[in-house]
This record gives structure tokens, sequence and C-alpha cells, in this order.
């Protein structure tokens, strides 16, 4: 068997943590990855990290959710890594 993955930038640990210390209430990964792999990368981050886990996520998909959390007053910052987020 072999398994490859990408690693978890080094300073993301720290991005995150920065995010919540700046009074970010709440961050949210959402992502195209299965759900095993999503939950592996949280725990990688550490806490204060990610909130909450959206996954097998669409491009379309990513538009629906930050459209739901504007639906419920949130005010939204998006950051991604690839084609994929660029809906």
């Amino acid at each position: 068997m072999l398994a490859l993955a990408d690693r978890t930038r080094s300073q993301a640990a720290g991005a995150f943590r920065a995010l919540h210390e700046a009074g970010i209430e709440r961050v949210v990964m959402l992502t195209g990855d299965n759900e095993a792999t999503a939950r592996s990368v949280a725990r990688e981050l550490g806490q204060p990290g990610v909130d909450e886990i959206r996954a097998g996520l669409l491009p379309k998909d990513k538009v629906a959710a930050i459209r739901e959390f504007q639906e419920h007053g949130a005010l939204v910052l998006m950051v991604g890594d690839g084609v994929n987020d660029s809906p």
C-alpha cells in the first residue's frame, strides 16, 4: 500500500491562533477533501484552530456555504489555496 498526503504548512497553526487572537469568533474549513483527511488536518493544526469542518465540497458548495453564513448575519473572509476556491 502507498499513501500520499500534502503537508500542512509550518506557519498554519500560528495563523489560526492569530485569527482567534484577533477576535475572529469562528473558523470553518470548507474543503473538497474527504471527512477523514479534513479532521486529520484540523487535529494537526491544534487549538485554537478549526471550529467547524465541511468536507467533500465542490466549488459551488463552498459558495453556498458562504452565502449561508452571510444570510445568518456573519461577516465572511474566504481564504483559498487553489483554483477550486476561485468562485
